[in-house]
């Protein structure tokens, strides 16, 4: 009975960690051959398609829950610009806390490119 008590807050437990999801998509013009997108914070997928835009299929997983993840979706944390042809979200190099707690994400950004626009992942200028 003993181990039963045991296992039961032991799985309590588990399930009781927050974790929260968010996918968005994103839906962009094509004005350039070349694009580029130099990131840290997440991890990068190109998938040609033969469409006529730039989609970007956005996933977050965090250690909180998905009502804290999707308000900063709606204050703009998620927000993706191009810049000259480089692909960012300005808005991820602030940290978050929340209770103290410091919001861990990752992010897997999978970019669907036409056949033609060439997409350039991690490729940062040389230091000299």
């Amino acid at each position: 009975m003993r181990k039963l008590f045991i296992l039961f807050f032991w799985c309590f437990s588990l399930v009781s960690n927050a974790q929260g999801e968010l996918h968005f998509v994103k839906t962009l013009p094509i004005n350039d051959v070349q694009y580029s997108m130099v990131s840290n914070e997440c991890q990068l997928q190109v998938v040609p398609t033969t469409s006529e835009y730039l989609k970007l299929e956005v996933s977050v997983y965090s250690n909180t829950s998905d009502y804290i993840i999707k308000q900063l979706f709606r204050v703009g944390r998620y927000n993706i610009t191009i810049n000259d042809g480089k692909i960012e979200f300005n808005r991820l190099k602030s940290d978050v806390f929340i209770k103290g707690k410091q919001l861990n994400e990752d992010i897997v950004v999978k970019i669907h490119a036409p056949i033609g626009v060439e997409v350039l992942l991690n490729v940062n200028e040389l230091l000299n």
